[in-house]
């Protein structure tokens, strides 16, 4: 093979490696984008693109006579030159910026003729930048742009070797957003920069904003240094707590430094709140004196403390505790004081505590009840009170006389034949009500007797042929006691079942005993009233074996059949037919 074959031969090779060696030195390279990169981020509006061309040859036709020119063509053959068309990389540090742009384009040429002419930049379509190159066979050209309006340009680049390639790069459109300008606050509620505002009411902010390079703005609200609202409103509720200077203000941001503020200094007004107090009494008026009490006062406003009063007296020591007072009637006050947030209030009531009921006793010989004895006993008169309290008031009269007072009170004596009242008395107080009890002692020759009369079941009661029972008894030792119906002596029914027939006006029963050698008589009478019984309910009537009225057809055989469940032998049962009588007994039938 000779020089030139071979030469022609590695022609292909010689335009493949360059081109290669240009992709991969561009794929390496530390540039964000370049042509031969795919864009990753968001890109503004578009540019319309220069077209791509590929690599024109527009030789410069030799002179005529110059070897390798053909007439008409252009074209020059020269079979010992090999010179491929220039690479061209083209490329831009960013597609997205605020100002400033940086593009690249590197033209590299090889083989024979090698050399560079130069490199242009385009900007938009015309002719931004120039580099003569000198005819080296790599050349760089490195322009910066500077854009201070929001716009976009589209680039590209040529370039032309010593053979007169000439050859385009891929277009780049390049997004510029300007200087950053802050946002703007159009408007804005209230429009009164010092508004005023009740405590517990709504006052309401709102802004409108645009950014001049329209940029998406964020919103924050502020009140007294602390945000409250991250949207373009804001609305100002202040408490019951919040009365006074307030500072309330949004910064507007567009996230790239620029802001906008607008603030208020707020008044709010003091609102007093009602406030409410609760007086409670454990137990509830009246109570009786000798009782506890307790009273307690609360109020709903939390800036002060409840006062509780009793007559004009401060007793909050007592608020919650139980206490003993004395009878009579107290008016309680709780209240409170107004407050820089709430308002005074009071609440009273009246309580009363009854005077008490003093228990009292008296007793003769020991015994609570009236005495009889024989002249010459000894006998003892004594009266107390349960509670000792006020115990000094209390006095024992014997017949009108005071004979003791205190608690107890004592007369012990040995008296004469009579009859003598004695009586224990205490007098009403500030606490107690007035008392007194009285007993009779009866001195006598004989001893006083006594008789007990009793029945079971107690009268009255209805007939139902059932039995009672009649109880006489007598203290007298010394003669059996006796006992009479109507006149008649039953004494020896008592304590035995009597059946007897009704008697709505009752039977006169007496107990008595006679006097004997020391013991006086003694008598007890009563009426024990038997009423009739109603049998009604007792009473049946079936026709036909049913308790109910009967039709039937005729001819047809009916049974009337009446009985009674209260069988006694003194009762007689009679059946009627239309008042006619036609059967009598228990039962009673007509069949027919």
């Amino acid at each position: 093979m000779n020089k030139k074959a071979l030469i022609l031969s590695l022609i292909p090779i010689f335009v493949v490696v360059p081109l290669l060696l240009s992709f991969f030195v561009s794929h390496d390279s530390n540039w964000d984008n370049s042509y031969n990169y795919k864009m990753l981020r968001p890109q503004p509006p578009q540019m319309p693109q220069q077209p791509a061309q590929s690599n024109p040859i527009n030789p410069i036709n030799p002179e005529p006579g110059r070897p390798g020119f053909v007439p008409g063509n252009g074209e020059i053959i020269d079979p010992d030159l090999i010179d491929p068309a220039p690479t061209l990389q083209f490329y831009s540090d960013t597609t997205h910026t605020n100002t400033t742009a940086v593009l690249t384009a590197i033209a590299t040429d090889y083989l024979d003729n090698a050399g560079i002419r130069w490199i242009k930049i385009y900007e938009d379509g015309q002719e931004w930048g120039y580099k003569d190159c000198q005819g080296h066979p790599t050349c760089t050209y490195v322009k910066v742009k500077t854009e201070t309006q929001n716009t976009t340009h589209t680039y590209y680049a040529t370039t032309m070797d010593l053979g007169n390639h000439l050859v385009q790069s891929q277009s780049i459109t390049i997004w510029f957003e300007g200087l950053n300008q802050p946002p703007i606050i159009d408007n804005y509620l209230p429009q009164d920069l010092t508004p005023e505002v009740n405590e517990n009411e709504t006052l309401h902010f709102e802004v409108w904003a645009h950014d001049p390079n329209n940029d998406p703005l964020t919103y924050i609200w502020k009140l007294d240094g602390q945000q409250v609202s991250s949207t373009t409103v804001f609305d100002y509720h202040p408490d019951f707590n919040a009365s006074g200077l307030h500072d309330v203000y949004v910064i507007v941001s567009d996230g790239k430094g620029g802001t906008a503020v607008k603030a208020w200094n707020v008044t709010v007004i003091n609102v007093l709140l009602n406030s409410s107090c609760f007086l409670n009494f454990n137990p509830q008026s009246p109570i009786t004196y000798g009782t506890l009490l307790n009273a307690s006062c609360y109020c709903t406003n939390p800036e002060a403390q409840a006062r509780l009063w009793r007559d004009g007296l401060n007793i909050d020591n007592e608020n919650g505790q139980f206490v003993l007072l004395g009878a009579g009637t107290y008016n309680y006050t709780c209240n409170v004081t107004q407050t820089q947030n709430y308002n005074s209030a009071s609440n009273s009531s009246l309580y009363t505590i009854n005077r008490a009921n003093h228990t009292i006793h008296l007793a003769l010989n020991g015994q609570e009840n009236d005495l009889s004895v024989r002249v010459g006993t000894l006998t003892n008169a004594t009266g107390w009170l349960e509670v000792m309290q006020g115990a000094t008031g209390a006095i024992l009269y014997r017949n009108g006389q005071q004979v003791a007072e205190g608690s107890p009170a004592t007369e012990i004596a040995t008296l004469p034949v009579g009859l003598y009242n004695y009586t224990y008395y205490y007098p009403e107080s500030q606490n107690y009500t007035a008392e007194s009890i009285t007993r009779w002692l009866n001195i006598t020759s004989k001893i006083n007797s006594s008789c007990s009369l009793s029945f079971v079941p107690p009268s009255p009661i209805t007939y139902d042929m059932q039995p009672f029972i009649a109880l006489c008894s007598c203290t007298n030792p010394e003669a059996p006691a006796q006992m009479w119906r109507n006149g008649l002596n039953v004494t020896n029914e008592i304590g035995l079942p009597v059946t007897l027939a009704a008697n709505p006006s009752g039977y006169n029963y007496v107990c008595n005993v006679s006097e004997t050698q020391n013991y006086n008589g003694a008598t007890n009478t009563s009426v024990y009233i038997i009423n009739k019984a109603n049998i009604t309910s007792y009473l049946h009537l079936a026709l036909n074996g049913s308790e109910s009225n009967l039709t039937v057809t005729y001819p047809s055989t009916t049974n009337a059949t009446g009985w009674s469940d209260l069988n006694l032998p003194d009762i007689t049962y009679n059946l009627y037919r239309n008042d006619v009588l036609i059967a009598s007994g228990n039962p009673a039938s007509d069949i027919r």
